[in-house]
């Protein structure tokens, strides 16, 4: 009965896939669906993207050890999106953009929107391979569960499985399809996380005052003060206000407001989605105790103990749903980044439009099996997206910030050049060498080369 749910959902996703083909024969069809989304299909997209393996089951896992303040990994990001949609939004010139770093090429020249695109390029394949980690581990634990093999040794084949689907549906439909899919696929999650945590409580009624209280402590704990909170701000916040998956979905709106409407209510359903996330870890950690073997799964295990039969193969399917709305969506920014920030300027286009879907697809398939090789090699879903953010939120915060607070400036591409370097360069030095206040001058060394432009004087002419 278990298995039936992940193959239903493979079938349907695959479906829609096949189903808008036909509506993505054009470049803006592909890469941003003909910009027709409505608020509600950019607003279960955004859902969708950001309860991802990171959002579920990363958190989920970290409230089985810290508690509730493991919700501040997700909670970072609502302040961020709030930041994006009552500010910054009406600040950006994204009049016929595609990609952020295109808005951002506009302020700093071309290489900043190369580098830009590269840097992106890179982490996001770090992000989809924390996609298909988490779709291994929970395709694994289904297989256990259900009797389809009796050892924990399948997760490659597992990762191969959920990477061909997610690609092929991606390929098929392009935007189109991941708009509708991610819909679908934010109503799964909600619903399932929703039923495991009241059918927990119902089962267990007294798992919460049984708990450790410092699980309980909020909003700091001895696991998270407020030096670490403002790290996490840094580090997991900015993404939600300068993540190009975001600035794909808000491109692809019928209107700026429909997308600034979109992520203001994302933002607002983010809250108590997370909530029911983290009171599944600890409720988890309470009713599996020792037996929990591995924190990320803590769901699955927690599903097994309180839910029947059904309701586990409707989590599983969530579970899956979560890891492939962010994957798909990663690896079509991926191939508009290349196709539109790297090949495009360097004068690769192709002559015509249906060229230029039949590359981008290419591009995502490419990116996939990158993803799954970097999947096989690494295997912690928060190791992955800790890696990435701590290089990618350096790099991008101080010149989008500039962006925002002298609207219409712009600078010579050197200066916005070197603020990129120093930022991610900074961060990478400071992981490497493991020197954790480098890591946090990393946030502010980029301002340096912005703030000498404006001194220096700028000739470049004001838009």
């Amino acid at each position: 009965m278990i298995g039936l749910f992940p193959l239903v959902y493979f079938a349907l996703v695959l479906g829609l896939g096949l189903a808008f083909r036909r509506g993505v024969a054009s470049e803006e069809g592909f890469f941003l669906a003909r910009r027709s989304g409505s608020t509600l299909l950019l607003t279960g997209s955004l859902l969708a993207t950001m309860f991802g393996s990171f959002g579920v089951l990363g958190v989920s896992g970290l409230a089985s050890r810290m508690g509730l303040v493991a919700g501040w990994y997700h909670w970072v990001g609502t302040i961020g999106l709030i930041v994006l949609g009552v500010w910054a939004l009406g600040r950006l010139k994204m009049e016929g953009a595609y990609t952020l770093p295109e808005v951002m090429g506009r302020v700093y020249g071309r290489p900043v929107r190369q580098l830009a695109a590269l840097l992106i390029v890179f982490g996001w394949v770090s992000i989809v391979a924390a996609q298909l980690i988490a779709a291994g581990k929970v395709l694994d634990f289904m297989g256990v569960q259900s009797g389809w093999w009796q050892a924990a040794r399948w997760q490659g084949v597992a990762i191969a499985i959920v990477g061909a689907v997610f690609v092929a549906y991606t390929c098929l439909g392009g935007q189109h399809a991941i708009l509708r899919t991610d819909l679908l696929q934010a109503a799964m999650i909600v619903l399932a996380l929703g039923a495991l945590v009241l059918g927990a409580l119902a089962t267990y009624p007294d798992a919460l005052r049984e708990a450790d209280p410092a699980l309980l402590a909020f909003p700091f704990s001895s696991a998270m003060g407020p030096w670490q909170w403002v790290i996490l701000l840094l580090t997991f916040g900015v993404p939600f206000l300068v993540g190009p998956d975001f600035y794909s979905r808000i491109l692809s709106g019928r209107t700026v407001e429909a997308g600034r409407r979109a992520v203001l209510l994302a933002a607002v359903a983010m809250i108590p989605v997370v909530m029911l996330v983290v009171l599944g870890g600890v409720l988890g950690r309470v009713v599996v105790g020792e037996g929990l073997r591995d924190g990320e799964l803590v769901l699955l295990e927690l599903g097994v103990a309180t839910a029947a039969p059904l309701w586990c193969g409707l989590l599983i399917a969530a579970l899956l749903a979560a890891v492939m709305s962010s994957a798909d969506t990663c690896l079509l920014t991926i191939s508009t980044l290349v196709s539109r920030d790297l090949l495009d300027p360097l004068g690769l286009r192709p002559r015509d439009e249906a060229a230029v879907v039949r590359r981008g697809r290419w591009i995502v398939l490419i990116a996939g099996c990158v993803a799954l090789a970097v999947a096989l090699w690494q295997r912690e879903i928060v190791r992955a997206l800790w890696n990435c953010y701590k290089l990618y939120s350096p790099s991008v915060l101080v010149p989008f910030v500039a962006m925002l607070v002298l609207p219409g400036r712009r600078f010579r591409p050197v200066a916005g050049v070197a603020a990129v370097v120093l930022g991610g360069g900074t961060a990478a030095l400071a992981m490497v060498l493991k020197i954790e206040w480098l890591g946090h001058a990393a946030f502010v060394l980029p301002a340096v080369p912005l703030a000498m432009d404006l001194l220096l004087g700028n000739p470049r002419p004001r838009d």
